[in-house]
């Protein structure tokens, strides 16, 4: 695990997942999950609305479109982490339904 910058994570995106396996739907979680083990200044991020991972580090986005700004969505990213301790009910059902 290593800490790299932008040009780096989209780099690694391009070459491991240059065919769409459904990574923004569907996929989602595990393509953050990925992103955030190989990359450690990157953290999984969920988007409720949007029912849609992505992993970054609080401004700066990806997923496997690419790079996304804060400013980009219409709704605050929140660490997937908040969920599993303040929001146990959604984080069982998000689990059950968007990541098994």
């Amino acid at each position: 695990m290593k800490t790299m910058g932008t040009d780096e994570i989209l780099d690694f995106i391009t070459r491991r997942f240059s065919v769409d396996e459904n990574w923004c739907s569907g996929n989602c979680y595990w393509l953050a999950y990925i992103l955030t083990t190989r990359f450690n200044n990157l953290k999984i991020y969920y988007l409720p609305i949007a029912n849609h991972f992505i992993a970054g580090d609080g401004e700066l986005f990806y997923d496997w479109n690419g790079k996304h700004l804060l400013s980009w969505y219409d709704e605050p990213p929140h660490e997937w982490a908040y969920y599993k301790d303040e929001e146990p009910i959604e984080y069982k059902r998000i689990v059950r339904d968007c990541i098994l």
